[in-house]
């Protein structure tokens, strides 16, 4: 009789933690869900240019309301930045391929992109504008142990192997909750104005990366000194959800950029 009833305590016991843990699971998943349906900003959709720039891009801010990245000051009269603002928008948009609409937004230094993917496969591209050389933008992004400074997600880097026009570089960063390891190789282009990767499965590195490719051009303007960057960046990872990785993703770009500026101002 003790045993029978010591029996029906415990299944009793179990289904009441099982529904508990249930409902809680649920719950993250509704917050999480209304948080990511939240903070997704507005689209529109815009005319793709010659040089292949965004389908879709976010709203543009109204007047006085003008959104700038955290670490950045709002532009100031007679800056490159409001100089290129005024500049022919017929005359760029002909010779760079760039819509009048979206030139304006990146010459208010407004970061321009897009993403697109299938479920657990995210992609991205990101347009912004910087006041250097394509040469010193190669310095930077080649200069590998200080690479952490310009993404904040990336804690460790290793150059692996290196030659004239490539590198094989290993990563170790964070992301959300988790760490995150892989090798690429990044091959240069010969004029220096682009560094495309591809993924590498190393023995010694495993990585939870299924696929990474992903490119950066610079582009000159001629306008002040001015160069248009565009970052790719195509992943395929098994441990996050696509809206998830995609808003992590997309909190980051911006704050890439003021890190790429900030970096640029102090080896001026």
């Amino acid at each position: 009789m003790k045993t029978m009833r010591l029996r029906r305590l415990l299944t009793l016991t179990l289904i009441t933690n099982l529904i508990t843990n249930t409902l809680l699971l649920t719950m993250v998943i509704t917050v999480t869900v209304m948080w990511i349906k939240s903070t997704q900003p507005s689209e529109d959709p815009i005319e793709p240019a010659a040089m292949s720039l965004p389908h879709k891009v976010q709203q543009p801010t109204k007047t006085g309301d003008q959104r700038i990245p955290k670490g950045e000051e709002a532009p100031k009269k007679n800056t490159p930045e409001v100089k290129a603002q005024t500049a022919d928008s017929r005359e760029i948009h002909e010779r760079l391929g760039i819509q009048p609409k979206v030139w304006e937004r990146l010459s208010a230094r407004e970061v321009v992109f897009t993403r697109k993917g299938t479920d657990r496969e995210i992609a991205f591209r990101a347009y912004f504008l910087v006041r250097a050389t394509p040469d010193k933008l190669f310095t930077l992004f080649t200069d590998y142990p200080k690479l952490p400074q310009l993404y904040e997600e990336v804690k460790k880097t290793v150059v692996l192997d290196r030659g004239q026009d490539f590198a094989v570089v290993y990563y170790r960063s964070k992301y959300l909750f988790f760490e995150l390891t892989w090798v690429v190789k990044e091959s240069f282009s010969a004029d220096h104005r682009q560094i495309c990767w591809e993924l590498v499965h190393h023995p010694k590195y495993p990585s939870k990366l299924k696929r990474a490719t992903g490119c950066w051009r610079f582009t000159p303007t001629g306008i002040d000194n001015m160069t248009l960057l565009s970052y790719e960046n195509d992943f395929k990872l098994s441990l996050l959800p696509k809206a998830l990785a995609q808003r992590f993703a997309q909190q980051n770009i911006p704050k890439m950029a003021a890190n790429i500026r900030n970096a640029l101002d102090r080896i001026r």
